[in-house]
């Protein structure tokens, strides 16, 4: 299969070969893709709800939880509801 874009460096996008949007890199010689699972430290670990680009997502209203900055998405549905006067 002919791959259009036969990079080393690692990227994520979809790959026809594993049939979904995946971290990988090609081999050199053959450019056959292979998978890399490592994972992405955030940059900022804010524990405060904040929107902004969050990669292998997207941009996501977000905070950050736990010892290894884990992120948890915010949803309309799990915002606590304001106080009214």
């Amino acid at each position: 299969m002919l791959v259009g874009g036969c990079h080393r460096d690692v990227q994520r996008h979809y790959v026809p070969t594993f049939r979904d949007t995946v971290r990988h890199r090609h081999l050199p010689g053959d450019c056959r893709p292979v998978p890399v699972r490592e994972t992405i430290a955030p940059l900022d670990c804010h524990r405060d709800a904040r929107r902004h680009f969050v990669p292998g997502i997207g941009v996501v209203l977000h905070r950050h939880v736990g010892q290894d900055c884990t992120i948890r998405r915010i949803n309309r549905s799990t915002e606590p509801k304001p106080r009214l006067p």
